[in-house]
């Protein structure tokens, strides 16, 4: 029996004599107690250093939640600069370095482990938890195809992506012309290539980044496997794609920022400080809305990475905490459910699902009833989950890898960009709504409110009640037609389903009145109002809101805060009376040795003309009018066969077209346009 044991000793002294650079190394969390010695003292350097690295974007948003005087938290303050000096001397460097949780994660051997866990400033060490990326390819369920969507008329053709908004009534909020514009929304996921897809080309990307390879470039990448990028570029297309005929998104003309926090290659898992990292990141660029179709499973190899059901109670995981973390800061949070509803061994929602304030949508099918694959709840504290559902089976997505194909995919990551897309659509009425009252105008709402469970949460969303909860919602933009003697003002105004506007005014006012004059406005159709014509120049500024009274719940205004705060037309509002360039038609336009596409523009005053089209690095491709005189009232059809200045048939993808206007006094006015061209 000897024999054993020395063997066992020997192993023991071996182990604990090898060297540190052959030991393994894992990825850890480490903890910080305190953020220094003058983290909490008011008007420090740290407490004003905490707010710098915020866009007025953020510090605007975040003024709904907490207010002027309070918009530094101890979650703001940077990371304590001695405490990484120590680790730097001991050879560990931050990956991610986060204020919110006063953390860094860090690769880490076994004795670096037990070193630092006796450091002063240290107050735990944990491992960094892999996340689960919901698989897309699961078994096919028959898409219901009901009669009732021939009969729906809508302003837009929608083509196969009709269903899935019209089930949760995103059509009205369309036809009202209500589709997110002004709102930023941030999309956590595998990647994105929107570069080649028509569905993409009037999508407006603020900034996007690489969390992984720690990057500008979210596409694929060398080293990257061939479906890296699908996932994400397939949710964005559900909330962002914008191809009538094709697929159309609640929330085609929001703004994005682009986070791609998930490794492929990884037996799809993820590691949750990318997710951290991404989501500081987009909160400090003023994102208003957070889309994340992954969460966090348990049936990893390595039972130290997982978190049982009992971590998931809001308040536990790391995912969780910093999704809590961005409600409160004043970002509308929505995050898939779940693809794990019909695992008996574990069919409830992850991690960040799990947040109290966090918006989990499930999936149901084209008829309502709910996924057999979605995933339930409770949290482990016994909280109702999901909190709604959407469409998630048949959803029309994007194909990747193609300019102008489609089809159809299904989980709760494609529910997920629905929802997110709805609460863009809200803040884009209501701007200064909270991310609570989004989420109660959304629950609240839903079809099954008074009865919420476990399976539905408070229900099929329904997109109409939910943006009018807090009160009628306006256009996105409002219309005006200018001539010599004055101006004509119109709005979309959608209430509630059974409610009725009693009264609408335009209010008006010219620079340096000291009053408003008031003007009614005429019901065109079901939401559509038009002022009378006033008597204003067209150069003129003009500040304006309206007023509307609407049976059972009163007067509101647009802007919310009028007359305290007023709208005003675009400062180029006279050009548009004097030059004209149209989207060109065909578009898409398929490139052949004979298609062409046709470009048209119209004039009231006379000028010089020019138009050139662009390559989408902002290179010349060809001049097709050079400095030609035009007359007064003179029209123009520009035709352009695909060809390159040098005659040679260009490459598909997006090019803009450039026509610039030179005024008898010299002056400028230079309109673009996007289109797509395709093979």
């Amino acid at each position: 029996m000897k024999l054993p044991v020395l063997r066992i000793l020997l192993f023991f002294l071996i182990s604990t004599i090898l060297p540190a650079q052959a030991q393994e190394t894992s990825k850890y969390w480490i903890y910080f107690k305190d953020k220094g010695p003058q983290a909490l003292a008011k008007k420090s350097i740290a407490d004003r250093s905490a707010i710098s690295h915020l866009s007025k974007r953020a510090i605007e948003r975040r003024q709904k939640v907490l207010g002027k005087n309070n918009l530094a938290q101890f979650s703001d303050l940077n990371l304590y600069r001695p405490y990484l000096s120590i680790l730097a001397q001991q050879g560990v460097e931050p990956i991610v370095a986060s204020r919110w949780l006063n953390a860094i994660s860090a690769e880490l051997k076994r004795d670096q482990v037990v070193s630092l866990r006796q450091a002063q400033f240290v107050e735990k060490i944990v491992p960094v938890r892999p996340l689960y990326v919901p698989e897309t390819g699961l078994k096919a369920e028959p898409v219901f195809k009901s009669d009732q969507l021939d009969a729906i008329q809508t302003t837009i053709d929608y083509g196969s992506s009709l269903q899935q908004n019209a089930l949760i009534n995103i059509t009205a909020l369309h036809d009202a012309g209500i589709n997110g514009q002004g709102v930023i929304v941030g999309m956590l996921d595998t990647g994105f290539s929107t570069a080649r897809h028509t569905a993409f080309s009037s999508l407006e990307v603020l900034g996007e980044y690489d969390f992984v390879k720690r990057d500008s470039v979210t596409e694929n990448e060398s080293g990257d496997v061939i479906s890296q990028h699908n996932h994400g570029t397939e949710t964005l297309s559900i909330i962002a794609g914008y191809a009538p005929g094709s697929l159309v998104g609640p929330a085609f003309k929001s703004q994005f920022y682009l986070a791609k926090t998930e490794d492929l290659l990884n037996e799809v898992r993820a590691e949750e400080d990318n997710w951290m990292a991404a989501i500081e990141w987009m909160e400090a660029q003023g994102v208003d809305v957070a889309s994340s179709s992954l969460g966090y499973r348990d049936f990893f190899d390595n039972p130290e990475e997982n978190y049982d059901y009992s971590d998931l109670d809001g308040q536990t995981t790391v995912i969780t905490k910093a999704a809590q973390m961005a409600v409160s800061k004043g970002v509308v949070v929505v995050t898939s459910a779940g693809n794990e509803g019909d695992v008996f061994s574990f069919p409830y929602i992850g991690a960040p699902a799990d947040g109290k304030d966090v918006i989990a949508v499930g999936a149901v099918t084209s008829k309502g009833d709910l996924a057999r694959f979605s995933s339930i709840g409770p949290t482990y504290d016994g909280r109702t989950k999901p909190d709604v559902v959407a469409m998630g089976v048949g959803v029309s997505i994007v194909s990747v890898g193609t300019s102008s194909g489609y089809r159809t995919g299904q989980g709760t990551s494609y529910a997920c960009p629905m929802v997110a897309g709805v609460a863009a659509q809200i803040l884009s009425a209501h701007p200064y709504l909270t991310p609570l009252q989004v989420n109660e105008a959304l629950r609240q709402t839903s079809d099954r409110a008074f009865s919420p469970d476990n399976q539905y949460g408070y229900g099929l969303v329904d997109a109409r009640a939910a943006i009018t909860y807090w009160g009628p919602a306006f256009s996105n933009e409002v219309d005006y037609s200018l001539s010599a003697d004055g101006i004509v003002l119109s709005t979309r105004c959608l209430v509630g389903a059974a409610e009725n506007v009693q009264k609408m005014e335009l209010f008006w006012r010219l620079p340096g009145d000291t009053s408003f004059n008031v003007a009614s406005m005429t019901r065109l159709d079901s939401t559509l109002y038009s002022s009378s014509k006033i008597a204003v120049p067209p150069q003129s500024e003009i500040e304006f809101y309206f007023s509307v009274e609407v049976s059972d719940k009163g007067r509101f205004t647009y802007p919310k805060d009028a007359p305290g705060v007023v709208l005003g037309l675009p400062d180029d509002r006279n050009l548009p009376v004097n030059f004209t360039l149209e989207q060109n038609y065909p578009n898409p336009f398929v490139a052949s040795q004979s298609a062409t596409t046709s470009i048209r523009l119209s004039l009231v005053e006379s000028a010089i003309v020019s138009v050139t089209i662009y390559n989408i690095l902002g290179q010349e491709v060809v001049k097709l009018m050079d400095n030609a005189p035009m007359a007064s009232g003179q029209n123009a059809q520009i035709i352009w066969n695909g060809r390159s200045a040098s005659g040679q048939l260009v490459a598909a993808g997006i090019y803009f077209y450039q026509a610039e206007f030179i005024r008898s006094n010299g002056d400028k006015a230079i309109f673009r346009n996007k289109m797509a061209l395709v093979r």
